[in-house]
Order: structure tokens, then sequence, then C-alpha cells
């Protein structure tokens, strides 16, 4: 975890967040436009400065996966110990220099990034035995191409919350697709449940609760 603070993520000032309603009177926003604006206006520093100042919010992609009515979770038991031990229904992470692709033109480059970065948390934290391919590329021509919307907990009592904003994905699979899919390190205990199921337990953590009663 130590070296991973060295590392450079993707961050916008707490400013853009004055005046701005949604954020102010809830968690979670559909406001296209204002993100777009953020993007525009986001930059690297360093995970470790990011993590301690509140006048910073690092962007997350936070995918979900839907079968039919059902959503995936897990136990995180990853990197992250203010989490373990939470349920999460959100796959994702942070945005790193490594996800950005100079060579597009400046407009097209944070939300590309902002995909490039999700696909990559997507190979990091889950196994697609045999359909890997096609899920990848469904995934980024149906799915991850914008999000459905945005979540800032800044109710919660987690550090964790006070210095991210997400950016909610949902995927959906088909049977014999979510079938295959498996875990890598940063969970386990892995399963299937409806929204409903997931809203009732108190082990659920503060994002997914947002992104579930706003997205299913």
């Amino acid at each position: 975890m130590e070296n991973k603070m060295n590392e450079s993520v993707l961050v916008f000032d707490e400013k853009f967040m004055k005046g701005f309603k949604d954020f102010e009177e809830g968690s979670w926003s559909t406001d296209f436009g204002w993100f777009d604006y953020v993007l525009n206006h986001a930059f690297f520093l360093k995970r470790g400065v990011a993590e301690e100042d509140k006048s910073y919010k690092q962007i997350i992609p936070y995918i979900l996966f839907k079968c039919e009515d059902l959503y995936l979770a897990y136990e995180r038991c990853g990197d992250e110990s203010r989490l373990t031990g939470r349920i999460s229904v959100g796959i994702g992470g942070h945005i790193d220099l490594a996800d950005v692709d100079s060579t597009l033109v400046c407009k097209d480059i944070m939300m590309d990034t902002l995909t490039t970065a999700a696909l990559r948390e997507l190979d990091e934290e889950l196994k697609f035995p045999e359909m890997r391919a096609s899920i990848k590329f469904m995934s980024v021509s149906t799915y991850l191409a914008a999000p459905e919307g945005y979540i800032y907990a800044k109710d919660s009592e987690s550090t964790v919350d006070q210095v991210h904003m997400g950016a909610v994905y949902q995927v959906k699979l088909t049977k014999d697709i979510a079938d295959q899919i498996t875990l890598r390190d940063e969970g386990k205990n892995m399963v299937w449940k409806t929204a409903e199921e997931f809203l009732e337990d108190e082990g659920l953590e503060a994002w997914s609760k947002v992104a579930l009663e706003n997205v299913y």
C-alpha cells in the first residue's frame, strides 16, 4: 500500500462542488455536463497527498455487473484496509497516468481515460475465462462509453468516501457469461443477489447503497 501512495491519480479540486445542488442535497447526480466540466479541469496528484487532503476528490470508475435481476457482489479483502469486510457491488479503482492515451485529441482524452481505467480495473479484479475478449468488446461499445451517474457520499463517516467521487457504470451480462466470472485478489465470497436483498444488508458499503438505489 505504501508504494501505491507514491502513484499519481486523477483528481479535481473540491471547489467544483461548491454550489452544485445535486451533491449539496444528496449523494447522486446525473448531471453529465457538470462532470464533463470537472473532467476538463482534472489533473494528476500523488495519491498519498490526495488521500489526506479533503480539498481534492479522486475520480473512481465504479462498475456494477447485472445478470437478469441479480447483481454481483463480494466482500472486500484487498490492500485498502479501510474497506476490508464491507460488501460491495462495485468493481473499480483509481485512474492512473498509464490510463491516458496522449494520441487522442484534447476533448476525448479524459472520457477515454476513464473508460481505459475501468477496463484495467476489470482485468485486475475479475477473471473472464474463455469469454474475456467478447466481454471486453461488449463492455466498451455498450456500457463503458459513459457513466450512468455519479456518487459522492458526503455524509458518510468513512474517510475513503470523503476523498473520492465515483463514476458509476452498469454492465448487463447474459447468464452464460456471468457464470464464468470469478474474483482475483481484491475480494472474496462472490455472490449474485437482487438489489432489494443487498439493500437490506447492513454490511453494504455506502457507495453500493447509493448506486443500487439509483440504477436498478
